[in-house]
């Protein structure tokens, strides 16, 4: 006889926020109670995509290099 462990329970707590248990809405951004960011929580799109990572990783080389020609004309 084995007995094999059952999968950890997971319930539907789509409509509750994660922090303070208040029922949201679908489209409802933030938590009208906690005013907790909900991007990410039960299916709602992340805060960030890929595309918007790119371009502030993208930004912050710009800057780098604004600041480092303005290091060597000085010097």
């Amino acid at each position: 006889m084995t007995a094999q462990p059952e999968p950890p329970r997971t319930e539907d707590r789509s409509g509750l926020c994660p922090v303070c248990s208040t029922p949201v809405a679908a489209s409802e951004t933030r938590c009208p109670t906690c005013n907790y960011d909900l991007a990410g929580v039960a299916g709602r799109p992340g805060a960030y995509s890929r595309m918007a990572l790119w371009w502030t990783v993208a930004g912050f080389v710009v800057v780098y290099l604004v600041v480092l020609g303005i290091v060597i004309a000085t010097n």
